[in-house]
């Protein structure tokens, strides 16, 4: 791996006040129901992937296109989620948090001017590292 080396996903072709600006959209669009408004946040051709562990129980992802990308995201916000702006491999991302712990995290890439690739962490062996560190 070369030095200084980071996954497409962690980097931003975008200024960071844009890629906040659309996160934090994100996050009004999940804490409520998506309006249409929210819904051109997300790009016609999105694809959001989900990893839950073999214990969280989530949509089968990949899903494809607008429509499947926000139901998808509609079904990580259970009762009493909150959403909130975080920073996650050196981006702008969304924790989920659930009765004091963190229960998903979210990455995403732009693509013109909308979420294109939406990635959600909610499998809770690879969250284990979230919810200690906010214990201390």
């Amino acid at each position: 791996m070369k030095d200084g080396w980071r996954p497409s996903w962690s980097a931003s072709s975008h200024r960071p006040d844009a890629q906040r600006a659309i996160v934090e959209r994100l996050i009004s669009a999940l804490s409520s129901s998506f309006s249409d408004e929210h819904d051109r946040l997300i790009n016609p051709n999105a694809v959001l992937t989900i990893d839950g562990g073999t214990h969280a129980s989530v949509v089968p992802t990949p899903v494809r296109g607008r429509t499947a990308v926000i139901d998808g995201l509609r079904s990580l916000m259970a009762e009493e989620t909150t959403a909130a702006l975080a920073a996650i491999n050196g981006t702008y991302g969304i924790t989920l948090t659930r009765a004091g712990r963190v229960v998903g995290v979210i990455t995403a890439e732009m693509a013109s001017g909308a979420l294109s690739t939406i990635w959600a962490v909610c499998n809770p062996e690879k969250l284990h590292h979230w919810n200690t560190e906010r214990r201390n």
